[in-house]
């Protein structure tokens, strides 16, 4: 009986220990962090900080673990930059990371000085709307401008630097380079459409009447279908899309031919492994160059385009003739 006694003491002495270090250790928690560190003994606390429980009469604590937001990437960005402007259009045009850009260089910004209440001109800038071919980092794009403003100037000069935040109102941004939606102000200046430079004037202006629906930050499809449309080699589309143009190219190749035949436009010719494909021109020349009457060459232009809307609904693709070279 005085055995169990005194074991009983001994926990009991234990649990009061570690209770006690428990509390002291709440309040230095208190003490350093300004809050109520206290609460049940399985209460956790802000991640990476502490978290106690008593376990057999033992105290101990548990860290838990700091969980970092997930890095937000993108492929369109708002940029305003003092780089000059000619070297901003020649830097857009030449770097293979760009995808469409538009930009505005607005030199005739007015601010009022807080200190004088003078209407003072604000520094020349540009704002670029920038679409890139694969995901990044708003600070990665910085960094790249960054790399490219130091280029310009001499070591150890100060080079001009860049700021760039996410777009996802591509439209409004695109518009706001002409500051057309802005409300009538004497410091703010209504740019003209010859201001605004962009890579592809009809992309731009199909981003701009739709709304934002032919975004190529979202419908990647459409983008994959002009650019093969557009005559772009494979290796490039690859480049830029990614395995995503390996799974779908059989459909991209198919979508293109389908759409040419709907807008009649030249259709889409992948030169693989192929020779020289005979395309409408050289028909053409061929045909006038013959005995055959008008009516005839309509003939054979009308037998030829069912040809091709019947090999296109069959098949798939349209059919198209090569030039291959015999002994």
């Amino acid at each position: 009986m005085k055995t169990l006694y005194l074991v009983c003491a001994m926990v009991n002495m234990m649990a009061s220990a570690s209770d006690t270090i428990y509390e002291k250790l709440c309040e230095y928690e208190k003490s350093i962090q300004g809050s109520d560190a206290h609460g049940s003994n399985n209460k956790a606390a802000e991640n990476g900080s502490a978290q106690y429980e008593i376990k057999n009469g033992v105290l101990q604590a548990k860290v838990k673990a700091y969980k970092k937001p997930p890095t937000r990437r993108s492929r369109c960005f708002d940029i305003v930059t003092y780089i000059p402007v000619a070297e901003v259009h020649d830097f857009l045009c030449s770097e293979d990371f760009v995808n469409h850009f538009a930009y505005c260089l607005h030199d005739k910004d007015k601010y009022v000085d807080d200190e004088t209440k003078e209407v003072r001109a604000k520094e020349k800038h540009v704002h670029i709307v920038l679409y890139t071919k694969s995901q990044h980092t708003s600070s990665a794009i910085v960094k790249i401008f960054d790399r490219f403003a130091r280029s310009l100037v001499g070591e150890g000069e100060q080079y001009e630097n860049t700021r760039c935040i996410y777009c996802d109102e591509p439209v409004d941004r695109y518009r706001y380079l002409l500051h057309l939606d802005e409300k009538p102000d004497p410091l703010v200046h209504r740019y003209t459409l010859n201001d605004r430079v962009t890579d592809d004037y009809k992309y731009w202006s199909r981003l701009e009447k739709s709304n934002g629906m032919n975004d190529s930050n979202k419908n990647v499809g459409l983008e994959m279908v002009n650019d093969y449309i557009s005559g772009m080699s494979l290796y490039d589309l690859l480049e830029k899309y990614g395995y995503k143009m390996i799974q779908q190219r059989k459909s991209i190749a198919d979508y293109a031919t389908r759409v040419c035949i709907e807008k009649g436009w030249p259709l889409p010719s992948s030169n693989v492994n192929r020779g020289d494909r005979i395309g409408d021109d050289f028909v053409k020349w061929i045909l006038d160059t013959s005995h055959y009457t008008e009516q005839e060459k309509g003939n054979f232009y009308m037998i030829w385009s069912y040809i091709q809307r019947e090999s296109v609904c069959i098949y798939g693709s349209a059919l198209d003739i090569y030039l291959q070279e015999r002994n």
